[in-house]
């Protein structure tokens, strides 16, 4: 049997979450569950989104976690805690199970079994104990209950799913802080149909990195323009979410309607934002900034020039070898009439010429000495 650890489900939301375990059970009977985890006071859940704490370095907090089981059944949960980090995405969720945790996760007292009866509720008390070497800022992490449960994946193999639910945690350890995002790795690819006289779409990537201590999301615009300028164009993305700091987000927008201007040139501007969860405080926040560009060639238009182009010297060349041709043939035409003509005035000369001197002239009867003498006679 193939055992794998998958995580099947990880809700940390602003609400009080809830998961759903699905996973295809081995002895194909068992229901579906339920449940969630949720901030909590003495007398249950107390409505807060998650748990936020601002400590000083080696202080120590108490706080309850509920957990809710919505089942029919009972259901025995792992519950403990866990850093948080930012998906490639943006989202929010949790270290894997098995990554060693070193901040939050650390710091919070929690790592036990409890079982919870059906449509019941659980309290667990936790204790967040703040290193006196912690780094001021902002630390993320959650409370989770998972359950493990066997199931069989789309191979028929046998897998062991790891489902689990929580909520999050926000601590703030008091001391210098430092809110700053980066824009990094940008980059920037341009593509478009092969209809002539149409504009492209420019494909923007980029990742926006938290380089300070606070946790900070960002309004994002985007501009850009070709070649000298022209053909400018501007977008505005929805706001990056929440990033942690030491994380990056990748964004990725399509910027429509691009003129092929040889080159296109895009310019993303990230405003840090505070985020609505965050502390109020004003903060000194820094615009970050990157640009970078790539080529934005015409080819359809170029080919259709190239061939223009070549088409008005072909009809230039034809044109001119056509003029060359008919000038040889009047040319010629000419020089034969004036060769003919001179051959008739050279015939016309020679018969107006008058006989040469004792020549007859053509056709006079000559008398003959004979003839006269017999007539005297």
């Amino acid at each position: 049997m193939a055992v794998a650890a998958v995580i099947a489900g990880l809700a940390l939301a602003v609400s009080p979450a809830t998961a759903q375990d699905q996973a295809q059970q081995t002895d194909g009977a068992s229901p579906a569950l339920t449940w969630s985890v949720q901030p909590a006071g003495e007398e249950g859940a107390d409505g807060r989104p998650h748990w936020e704490f601002e400590v000083e370095p080696g202080e120590s907090v108490e706080d309850l976690a509920q957990l809710n089981n919505f089942s029919e059944e009972p259901v025995t949960f792992r519950v403990y805690s866990h850093d948080a980090i930012n998906s490639p995405d943006g989202g929010f969720t949790l270290q894997p199970a098995d990554v060693p945790a070193t901040e939050v996760g650390a710091w919070v007292a929690l790592d036990e079994q409890v079982t919870v009866e059906p449509g019941d509720s659980v309290n667990i008390p936790f204790t967040l104990s703040v290193p006196a070497d912690a780094t001021p800022g902002d630390h993320a992490g959650g409370i989770v209950a998972s359950v493990t449960s066997q199931a069989t994946d789309a191979k028929g193999q046998q897998v062991l799913v790891d489902n689990r639910v929580g909520s999050r945690i926000y601590l703030r350890v008091a001391g210098d802080v430092n809110p700053a995002l980066e824009v990094s790795n940008l980059s920037v690819s341009f593509d478009r149909s092969w209809i002539p006289f149409t504009t492209g779409t420019a494909t923007v990537t980029y990742e926006v990195h938290n380089a300070g201590n606070l946790r900070l999301s960002g309004e994002q615009n985007i501009t850009g323009h070709g070649v000298f300028g022209l053909g400018r164009h501007t977008l505005t993305p929805d706001p990056v979410g929440e990033v942690l700091p030491g994380e990056s987000v990748t964004v990725s927008q399509e910027v429509e309607g691009v003129l092929p201007l040889f080159r296109v040139t895009e310019e993303v501007l990230v405003t840090p934002q505070v985020p609505q969860t965050g502390s109020a405080t004003a903060l000194p926040l820094v615009q970050a900034t990157q640009a970078t560009d790539a080529w934005a060639l015409p080819w359809i238009e170029l080919v259709i020039l190239a061939a223009l182009v070549l088409l008005v010297v072909w009809s230039s060349w034809r044109r001119r070898r056509t003029r060359r041709k008919n000038a040889q043939q009047i040319d010629e035409a000419v020089a034969r009439a004036r060769e003919e003509m001179r051959k008739e005035l050279q015939a016309s000369a020679r018969s107006a010429q008058p006989p040469a001197a004792g020549t007859a002239a053509p056709g006079a009867d000559r008398p003959t000495s004979g003839d006269g003498d017999a007539g005297d006679r």
